[in-house]
């Protein structure tokens, strides 16, 4: 299936956009009737999770795998909860790019999602070096060593998003080190505003600076996140858990989990 996609155009333009500027958007990737099955599934488990706040500034651990902190509500390990979503989540189209822009051996690495509401404000430019271990990395003040992309983040939007949505704010530059301007400051010089219908995703090279706008309104903002890493990256030292075990039937989602290290050793033993 994912080969059918290597000569559709937008490939070119995304691996182009998110190797030289560190972003690619897909508008409305997903399909819709999936977009709704996702957005139903995540609703089901926000729902039996039943937090009493989506934002605090302290984080706060209901579940070992489930926290409500700055960014919202956050579900870690998410296929492990969810196991729904498995199905159709690594779009053909997406899993070309990841291969086009990280290589053959390009993997899985961790699978989470975020609900949140206008009671979180104005989130400040930051990037995620580091993918999964992004914490660690920023109080070590690691970087990349090579040029290249070698982690990239996968946001798939369940909700519209643009002006008052909680809108994602993107530096137009890859750039490696420290922010160009403040982190506070609500927009930045030749910033990308993503807009896009339900099932929008937005790729980002780990380096890549990023900010979103506060909600206006009511109701919820809902994403699901992928990291994925070239083979070749190095190892984190945080580990899904959930995806070490999963199997999956969709052939996309079933690539990048069988390029997982800890299966590559298990092929080889």
């Amino acid at each position: 299936m994912t080969a059918a996609f290597t000569s559709d155009p937008r490939l070119a333009t995304a691996a182009r956009s998110l190797r030289e500027d560190g972003h690619a958007v897909l508008p409305g990737l997903m399909p819709r009737e999936r977009v709704e099955a996702m957005r139903q599934a995540l609703d089901a488990a926000f729902d039996a999770a039943a937090p009493e706040l989506l934002h605090s500034k302290l984080p706060r651990w209901l579940a070992p795998d489930l926290e409500v902190s700055g960014t919202g509500l956050v579900f870690h390990q998410l296929l492990g909860r969810v196991p729904a979503l498995a199905d159709g989540l690594v779009h053909p189209l997406a899993h070309a790019l990841m291969r086009e822009v990280l290589g053959e051996g390009v993997y899985l690495e961790f699978v989470g999602a975020v609900v949140c509401d206008r009671s979180r404000p104005f989130f400040e430019w930051h990037h995620h070096v580091g993918g999964i271990d992004d914490e660690l990395a920023r109080r070590q003040g690691r970087l990349p060593a090579g040029q290249r992309p070698e982690r990239v983040a996968m946001l798939i939007y369940l909700d519209e998003t643009g002006p008052g949505l909680g809108q994602l704010l993107v530096d137009p530059a890859r750039r490696k080190g420290p922010p160009p301007h403040p982190t506070d400051q609500t927009s930045w010089p030749g910033q990308v505003a993503v807009a896009g219908p339900p099932g929008t995703v937005v790729c980002l090279d780990q380096v890549t600076w990023h900010a979103v706008t506060a909600r206006e309104v009511e109701g919820l903002r809902r994403f699901v996140g992928l990291w994925f890493a070239a083979a070749d990256a190095p190892a984190a030292e945080g580990v899904d858990r959930s995806l070490a075990v999963l199997q999956a039937d969709d052939p996309a989602l079933a690539a990048v989990l069988a390029a997982r290290p800890e299966r590559r050793a298990g092929a080889s033993a």
